[in-house]
């Protein structure tokens, strides 16, 4: 009997041993060294024993999570659609008028540009090439510039097509498109401007009094009326007139600078 009941409690030891589960392996770093290292597979470890990163890691000393605007430019300003479309605006000379000599004709601006096209002097190009500048505008609207480096061969040739299947109707050559884009080539980023002349003016005084101006050099080159001044007589306005032609020595002179009564 005795034998019969040994029997029986090592009987229900065994049966107890079989139905536990089996013992935790390691999990969460609490393996052996190396068992969970980048190469071992473990996603939660990064090199150099670093932990992942948490949410919140991106907020700022303060505790809060950076906000909209918070990268701004050197003036405080934060960044705005096209911003790195946008041409850096060349700096106009200033002019002290105080040291010319009275009666000096001084050409001020005259170098704008529509906001449409990206600084680009569209009125100019267009002129030369002997359309309107819409014309122009709508076949450089299929063209794909390479921001922030040269074209590979493969798109410039793209964009040529697209320009000449716009232009070529209109009675522009292939030769005449790269003529006149090469004049008017220029790198804003540099502090460059286009191909341009200033014009030059003298002016006609009578009597202490300002009764006209000539014309010494048109100039070429303005896509927009010049500002004109004349050094002494603050209190005189003058108006610019410009014309456009296919003639690039010419094109974007002034024509006409009368006085404004």
């Amino acid at each position: 009997m005795k034998y019969l009941i040994v029997f029986a409690v090592l009987s229900a030891a065994a049966a107890a041993y079989a139905l536990a589960p089996p013992p935790r392996g390691p999990e969460n770093g609490d393996g052996p060294p190396g068992q969970n290292c980048p190469g071992k597979g473990d996603p939660q470890m990064r090199d150099e024993g670093r932990r992942p990163p948490r949410p919140g890691d991106d907020r700022d000393p303060n505790g809060r999570p950076p906000r909209p605007g918070d990268e701004r430019d050197p003036n405080g300003r934060p960044p705005r659609p096209g911003d790195d479309r946008r041409p850096p605006r060349r700096e106009e000379p200033t002019v002290d008028l105080s040291k010319l000599a009275p009666g000096t004709v001084v050409f001020q601006q005259g170098y704008e540009t529509d906001p449409r096209d990206g600084g680009r002097p569209v009125v100019l190009v267009a002129a030369g090439l002997g359309v309107t500048s819409d014309v122009f505008r709508d076949a450089f609207s299929g063209v794909r510039p390479a921001r922030g480096r040269g074209p590979t061969g493969e798109e410039a040739r793209r964009n040529k097509e697209v320009l000449m299947n716009a232009l070529g109707p209109h009675g522009v050559t292939n030769d005449r498109l790269d003529e006149v884009s090469n004049y008017y080539r220029y790198r804003p980023q540099n502090g460059e401007l286009w191909t341009h002349t200033p014009a030059k003016a003298t002016a006609i005084i009578e009597n202490g009094m300002v009764t006209g101006l000539k014309i010494d050099n048109p100039g070429a080159g303005y896509s927009s009326p010049p500002k004109v001044v004349i050094a002494g007589y603050p209190d005189v306005e003058v108006k610019a007139e410009i014309e456009f032609g296919k003639d690039l020595r010419t094109n974007g002179q002034v024509t006409s600078l009368t006085l404004v009564k």
